[in-house]
């Protein structure tokens, strides 16, 4: 049997240990480059609560159309995903998602985690839908003493009908229109484009009761693990309203403001 002396075995050692070592740093840089791959392949994930025509899947609702322009001038990949109102705000708040796209700031209070971009895109117009054409609301108060439908999510109608007959949330406009022309609710609350939408769409026989009860501007929200991006967002819509593609959306998705 050969026996190699001991510094033979000792250069040999480690000489071993060295390649270890390297292979394992390149393992590493392999692992980590792969991660580094995905996380810029991985897109700006915006979820969205409104539908038509705000928003449709094929992409051609107004909040489609900005939201795709923003991303653009930001040069960063994204995607929109609808949900539910309520569940939007919950999914996006807790990080699931990275931002969302459209609220009031009354969502803040008990969503801390969503950090407002401070320019505005757009305002609802909060109207009464009535199966009664002479029916007259002057405010909130004169909303008391009947069962109203709402949007569930909805936190600014929310807020305002404390203390209703009777307070019914739903997640779709539609449901909420078929409830009331069907006797099931006396009044509903929805905001006047995506309202008169579903009625036109629908074919519902009921009355928007003017005036609005409140107007309140909509906002951009994201992620509080993406506050550095912020001031982007703000510059970048700042310039789409300034520069006029904002109002060339509205003209393209056929609203009025």
């Amino acid at each position: 049997m050969l026996t190699l002396p001991k510094s033979d075995l000792s250069v040999r050692t480690a000489s071993s240990i060295k390649i270890c070592r390297i292979l394992i740093l390149v393992l590493a840089i392999v692992v980590l480059g792969n991660g580094i791959g995905n996380a810029e392949d991985k897109p700006f994930t915006m979820t969205t609560s409104v539908g038509p025509p705000l928003y449709f899947e094929d992409g051609t609702g107004f909040f489609n159309l900005l939201t795709a322009e923003v991303f653009r001038r930001l040069d960063v990949k994204y995607e929109i995903i609808w949900l539910p109102p309520q569940r939007s705000l919950v999914y996006t708040n807790d990080g699931s998602y990275d931002g969302h796209i459209a609220r009031t700031v009354a969502v803040e209070k008990r969503f801390p985690d969503l950090l407002r971009v401070p320019v505005d895109i757009f305002s609802f117009d909060f109207m009464v839908y009535s199966k009664n054409s002479q029916l007259s609301v002057s405010g909130w108060q004169d909303l008391l003493p009947y069962s109203v439908g709402m949007i569930n999510g909805w936190k600014i109608v929310e807020q305002n009908l404390d203390g209703a007959n009777a307070v019914f949330k739903v997640n779709s406009y539609d449901q909420l229109l078929a409830m009331l022309d069907k006797g099931r609710i006396d009044v509903a609350i929805l905001d006047r484009v995506m309202g008169e939408w579903t009625l036109r769409s629908g074919g519902y026989e009921l009355h928007i009761i003017e005036p609005p009860l409140i107007s309140k501007p909509n906002y951009i929200y994201v992620h509080r693990r993406h506050a550095e991006l912020v001031p982007e967002f703000t510059r970048i819509i700042s310039e789409i309203k300034r520069d006029g593609t904002l109002d060339r959306f509205f003209a393209k998705a056929k609203l009025h403001r």
